[in-house]
């Protein structure tokens, strides 16, 4: 029997991006005529009648509201989930996946070693991947970034001040997408596990799984630090795929001894047991 590798995501992600985008900045890129025709078709008289209000709407349809669209046209919904969307000014035009398939399952794991931030002062929503080896990023993130959200997005690499390589790029709908869609939040510590992963198929909790090793793994371990002094749940989750669903021996979070910046938050491992039946099931490419 072969072995299931995509999901559609549920609900609509774009349509869950609209409803958290409080100030209607999402906007929508590529909308086909007929859409635009309907969502005319669907104001009232009174707002048709308003000669300011027709020259901004007709100015603005080609790069309408995504919560607009949704509202006024609610039998596309599904022409939108392909369409390119894009945040407020110059912020580059995006897809938002609506298939949870394994490279999204992969950097829903790898995005551990990185985050989302809301930067108040330049009005961004930032995400950002980080590792010390700039060739991981470039073989594993990049091109799973563009496959994901399209190539119009082009990840660039940056190394920082304490040497570490990072790819960090502001998108609207893309903070929205990982903080609405997966749960994500600002402060990594609070990250569960996202619900999309829970009931996954098989072969998309092993791409997470590889993500999450790749980005916070080393060797025979995983670890992760967490805001809960008696447990954590996204190393729990991982130990219980593990073992009930790929049969791999793995222990339950353990705590860490620490020092220095980590000591704000308690840090977890878990240990593989069978490693080589870890490295030849999960691993492998």
């Amino acid at each position: 029997m072969q072995e299931v590798d995509f999901a559609e995501i549920h609900p609509s992600p774009i349509e869950t991006i609209a409803l958290h985008d409080s100030n209607s900045t999402i906007r929508v890129v590529d909308l086909p005529d007929k859409i635009k025709d309907e969502i005319w078709s669907a104001l009232s008289p009174r707002e048709k009648e308003k000669g300011k209000f027709r020259r901004y709407f007709l100015y603005k349809l080609d790069l309408p509201p995504l919560r607009l669209v949704i509202e006024k046209a609610p039998h596309h919904t599904s022409e939108i989930e392909s369409m390119r969307v894009k945040g407020h000014g110059a912020s580059r035009a995006v897809r938002i996946p609506h298939i949870l398939d394994v490279d999204l399952g992969y950097i829903l794991g790898a995005i551990r070693d990185g985050g989302i931030h809301k930067d108040k002062k330049a009005k961004a929503f930032k995400v950002h991947f980080a590792q010390k080896d700039r060739s991981y990023l470039e073989r594993e993130i990049v091109p799973r970034l563009e496959g994901l959200f399209g190539p119009e997005l082009k990840p660039k690499i940056e190394q920082r001040t304490d040497g570490v390589h990072q790819i960090q790029f502001a998108s609207k709908p893309i903070y929205l997408f990982f903080s609405e869609v997966c749960q994500m939040k600002e402060i990594q510590q609070y990250w569960e596990t996202p619900h999309l992963m829970i009931t996954a198929p098989k072969t998309i909790k092993k791409a997470y799984i590889r993500g999450f090793h790749d980005a916070e793994g080393s060797s025979d371990h995983l670890y992760h630090s967490w805001y809960l002094e008696n447990g954590c749940e996204p190393l729990q989750f991982i130990s219980d795929v593990l073992n009930r669903e790929f049969h791999i021996r793995a222990t339950a979070p353990m705590r860490m001894k620490t020092s220095g910046d980590y000591d704000r938050f308690p840090a977890y491992q878990v240990f593989i047991n069978d490693y080589d039946h870890f490295k030849k099931e999960i691993l492998a490419r």
